[in-house]
């Protein structure tokens, strides 16, 4: 029983070991590299959105955006390494540090699909509100089964047409959304990183 634990145990370190090294290769953390493959998972392995997150991380950083080729390669080494168990944890967010990789990896999926719909919306003319905006996000932060409506941006939802702090709120809660995601306010025109692109031709 020992030995089998000791194996096991070793086994884990070598896979610790080598997720490090390729995260390293992109230029992102331990942590971000598990919610790449939280986001892989939920997002049902759509390499689209990995990139995007990988080059949001490394636009902060200031690094050097990375080819598709390099995206993929690493989502897929990371989810073929990491044993059925953990993959199971992430994409459930079991309590800990699972749950904390999910309720990251769900934000940035909702933000995502909030860009797509103001995209969709901008194409129609309209340039929808930051109530708009943010009821949006809400409702698909919820159908990634992460309600999120009774947090202070649902309460000023709630709140908007009462107060003018939940205005006040809501409308600081969009320019830090428009200035992340590079969209332009009012028209709202979105420029997707690279990488999005580049998938995408292919």
């Amino acid at each position: 029983a020992l030995r089998r634990v000791q194996k096991c145990m070793a086994s884990v370190r070598k896979a610790l070991s080598r997720s490090k090294a390729r995260a390293a290769t992109l230029h992102l953390t331990v942590r971000e590299a598990s919610i790449v493959l939280a986001i892989y998972l939920l997002s049902r392995y759509n390499l689209n959105a990995v990139a995007l997150y990988v080059a949001s991380r490394n636009a902060v950083r200031q690094q050097p955006s990375h080819s598709a080729a390099e995206v993929r390669e690493l989502t897929e080494s990371l989810y073929l390494e990491t044993s059925i168990d953990e993959l199971i944890a992430l994409e459930c967010g079991e309590p800990g540090r699972h749950a904390r990789v999910r309720h990251a990896a769900v934000s940035f999926l909702a933000e995502l699909r909030t860009v797509e719909w103001l995209e969709s919306q901008n194409m129609l003319g309209a340039a929808p509100s930051s109530a708009a905006m943010a009821s949006k996000h809400l409702m698909f932060c919820e159908a990634f089964h992460d309600s999120r409506w009774d947090g202070a941006l649902a309460r000023a939802v709630h709140n908007n047409s009462l107060n003018h702090s939940a205005g006040r709120y809501l409308r600081k809660w969009s320019a830090d959304f428009s200035e992340r995601w590079n969209v332009a306010f009012r028209v709202r025109s979105v420029k997707p990183p690279a990488p999005c692109a580049e998938l995408a031709a292919q």
